[in-house]
């Protein structure tokens, strides 16, 4: 997101001093960069819409995954172990993580 920021930033400041000192009109810049900006968030929020949509499926199917798994047994770090292996992007990756601190985490025994 940071790169598109960047880019969205780039053609808008290009777009702007090119209207500025080639045509030398102040307002035809700042409609030009109000455009990108309007466009730019456009197909963000399509983009993030889709995102989610797919996230909010994968979810349930994860969790889904997650208690069948500790169902069979499996401890917690398993499950975590086995939700990051199984889903894919965009569920996969925010799991990862847990997967890992768990499977770092120091044991303690009871007894």
């Amino acid at each position: 997101m940071a790169i598109a920021f960047s880019v969205m930033s780039l053609i808008s400041a290009t777009l702007f001093l090119l209207s500025v000192l080639v045509l030398k009109n102040l307002y035809l810049g700042i409609a030009l960069v109000a455009a990108i900006v309007f466009v730019f968030r456009i197909v963000l929020l399509r983009s993030l819409g889709k995102r989610q949509a797919i996230f909010e499926k994968q979810l349930v199917d994860s969790l889904d995954l997650g208690a069948r798994s500790l169902r069979a047994g499996h401890p917690l770090s398993g499950a975590f172990r086995l939700m990051a292996e199984e889903m894919e992007d965009p569920v996969g990756t925010p799991v990862k993580p847990f997967a890992v601190f768990q499977a770092s985490a120091p044991t303690f025994s009871l007894s």
